[in-house]
């Protein structure tokens, strides 16, 4: 069942197992970020500025991977993968679950409104005791330029624990259902 977000405007489906992170600490009104204690699995929902003027798909990815590797503190990032859909997009894509996004299925209209949705892809390598653990890092950004936002969805855990079958559960039922979030215009 799509659990929603900010107050109804956006739905995802999430494990049961996921708690919601603002129940047990204050989480900024631009996130929503759920974690699985069992498996350390967890979804970040994040709204932020519209990123304009970063060149191609792969370069939008690479700006959002970076900022979320330094705030995280990784010491690497490897393989990574990035594929995009945008209004009219027709090519096929490697990643499955890309193409199963609203989004990117009704051909880059939100709402109405124009979009470009981005999946993308990696490892990140954070120090841990005397070693360092790889973490899967999956992301997915839908621009919405019309209404100047754009929402990040990551995904985050060990590929042993599910994290694919999370990733694709939450490409296929993301949804945003009222641009209002976005501005006071729609």
């Amino acid at each position: 069942m799509p659990r929603p977000l900010f107050g109804g405007t956006i739905s995802v489906e999430l494990p049961a197992s996921m708690r919601d992170e603002s129940d047990c600490y204050p989480v900024p009104d631009h996130q929503e970020i759920f974690l699985d204690e069992a498996t350390q699995q967890c979804v970040i929902v994040e709204i932020v500025e519209h990123n304009l003027g970063r060149g191609t798909p792969e370069d939008v990815c690479r700006y959002y991977l970076d900022d979320m590797a330094q705030l995280n503190e990784a010491t690497s990032t490897k393989d990574f993968v990035c594929e995009c859909r945008s209004e009219g997009g027709s090519s096929p894509l490697e990643l499955d679950p890309l193409a199963l996004t609203p989004a990117l299925r009704d051909g880059g209209i939100v709402n109405g409104r124009t979009s470009r949705s981005l999946a993308c892809r990696c490892v990140m390598e954070f120090p841990k005791g005397d070693g360092a653990t790889d973490t899967a890092i999956r992301l997915l950004i839908v621009q919405l330029p019309d209404v100047g936002a754009d929402v990040l969805v990551s995904v985050k855990g060990g590929e042993a624990d599910g994290l694919d079958l999370i990733w694709e559960n939450l490409c296929k039922s993301f949804a945003v259902r009222d641009l209002g979030l976005f501005s006071a215009e729609t």
